[in-house]
């Protein structure tokens, strides 16, 4: 992911850096008008990974960590659905190709899926 929307985010000009990590509300309220929220909260969230909640980064695209957290949380459901329709097809023989395209997934995902079943079952 490139990082050159980060000239362009609001906070690069907030003149007080420790401002992020505080309880955020003044940080939101700077990062509701900024044109690359988007791309911020999305980074903030690659960056943050599957880490513990005391490892996350302050505020980032508007969103607490408390919050990132919480909604990486509820998705975890639904990409554990979305992996059990994935080794279900595989099972009946279609290739990864078809397989990501039934499901709205790229063939990496399909791989991955398969990849941490074998693990699973070798554990």
């Amino acid at each position: 992911m490139s990082l050159d929307w980060m000239a362009s985010a609001l906070c690069a000009t907030a003149p007080d850096p420790d401002l992020w990590f505080s309880n955020g509300g003044k940080a939101k309220k700077i990062c509701s008008g900024c044109p690359v929220r988007t791309q911020c909260e999305e980074y903030a969230r690659e960056l943050e990974g599957t880490a513990c909640i005391v490892y996350r980064h302050g505020v980032w695209g508007g969103t607490s960590a408390y919050t990132r957290s919480r909604t990486r949380a509820r998705g975890a459901a639904r990409f554990a659905d979305r992996t059990a329709k994935i080794l279900r097809l595989a099972e009946t023989g279609l290739p990864p190709e078809e397989i990501a395209s039934l499901v709205g997934v790229t063939t990496r995902t399909v791989f991955r899926a398969k990849r941490t079943q074998r693990e699973e079952a070798a554990a």
